[in-house]
């Protein structure tokens, strides 16, 4: 499956997931990351992604940084890059990402969309397994998530 496919399938999950458990994750919210998802057309190299980066999948092994406990997938690096940027501290979302598309404005008009997305679907996530008990962490990323 491709990177897209497989958030796409986890929003539509989650949504279906939050509306009869009643969490304060919107509907709207849901309809928006899926909307932003389906209407990205994601860069043409294809290559295995990782698809859930954050800082808990990533060791310091001896050649270097290894990415672990991935959930591979068919699509381009930036999605990686936009996966890691939403994933991270809710608190520098916004700033991680704009580093990001100023280091590779090409794939700007990607990763920032994609983030938006990635930040309901983590949100989502983190509500519905009970991964992080800081309210504010899911009020900030739905925040930044919302902006047009």
């Amino acid at each position: 499956p491709t990177a897209h496919a497989q958030l796409l399938s986890r929003l539509l999950r989650y949504q279906e997931r939050h509306l009869e458990l009643k969490s304060p994750i919107s509907d709207s919210d849901f309809s928006q990351a899926i909307a932003r998802v389906e209407s990205l057309t994601s860069p043409s190299y294809r290559q295995l992604t990782h698809t859930d980066l954050h800082p808990r999948s990533l060791l310091d092994g001896e050649k270097g940084v290894v990415a672990i406990d991935p959930m591979p997938a068919i699509g381009h690096w930036s999605y990686d890059a936009a996966c890691f940027a939403a994933k991270h501290d809710s608190m520098f979302t916004a700033e991680r990402v704009a580093l990001l598309c100023e280091q590779w404005p090409e794939e700007a008009a990607y990763i920032e969309p994609l983030s938006r997305a990635i930040a309901v679907e983590e949100a989502a996530a983190s509500w519905l397994y009970n991964i992080h008990e800081d309210q504010e962490r899911y009020d900030r990323l739905l925040r930044w998530a919302r902006v047009t």
